[in-house]
């Protein structure tokens, strides 16, 4: 698998509306995409939709440091993986 460029990547979740579409034209899987976007910081078009929806109802949405997983009221944060 390539490297995937940070300004390319950026561009990419700008332009399509879903992670399937941005990840078809760099030419990866969905699941390489998102995990590029959270190694460099980048907001996934899904991550984008879900927070457009959330300030259009007026939510305050609180998200993880890794920025995909929401922190609603009685759910806690995925435990940490063994190695």
């Amino acid at each position: 698998m390539r490297a995937l460029e940070e300004v390319e990547l950026e561009r990419v979740c700008r332009v399509y509306r879903s992670n399937a579409e941005a990840a078809a034209a760099l030419g990866v899987t969905a699941v390489s995409l998102a995990r590029a976007c959270r190694r460099h910081g980048i907001e996934t078009p899904y991550a984008r939709r879900l927070r457009q929806l959330h300030e259009a109802k007026g939510e305050r949405r609180q998200t993880s440091v890794i920025g995909e997983r929401s922190l609603s009221r009685g759910t806690t944060a995925r435990p940490a993986r063994r190695q």
